[in-house]
């Protein structure tokens, strides 16, 4: 993703929502920096969203909340975050299974010697 004091109104970006999954371009209508002491340097964005919905199309108007969406200004950029997100995701469903399995064999293999030495 780009440095996000390059974005310009107007300019047209895509949005990445990890938890629900869902992507859609969007348009920014206003950027708004904002500078304290405390916290230095914020820029907030308001957006046009663009969503699909039954084949027409559904223009919603959003603030940009950093903590829910990822803002990419290209299909590319996207794309390679998306990569990343689902290689992330494939990798903890495979340790969560390994895990799992280890301690399954592990109690099966624990009752077969209880078994043997009970029978």
């Amino acid at each position: 993703m780009e440095n996000k004091n390059e974005l310009r109104v107007g300019d047209l970006i895509f949005l990445f929502y990890e938890k629900s999954g869902i992507i859609a371009p969007a348009r920014i209508l206003e950027k708004t920096i904002k500078e304290n002491i405390d916290i230095g340097l914020k820029v907030e964005y308001s957006l046009e969203i663009f969503l699909e919905e039954a084949g027409q199309l559904e223009v919603k108007k959003a603030k940009f909340a950093e903590g829910k969406a990822k803002m990419f200004s290209s299909l590319e950029d996207l794309k390679s975050a998306l990569e990343i997100h689902i290689q992330e995701q494939i990798n903890s469903m495979i340790n969560e299974c390994s895990s799992t399995y280890e301690l399954a064999k592990s109690i099966i293999n624990g009752e077969t010697i209880e078994k043997s030495i009970v029978t």
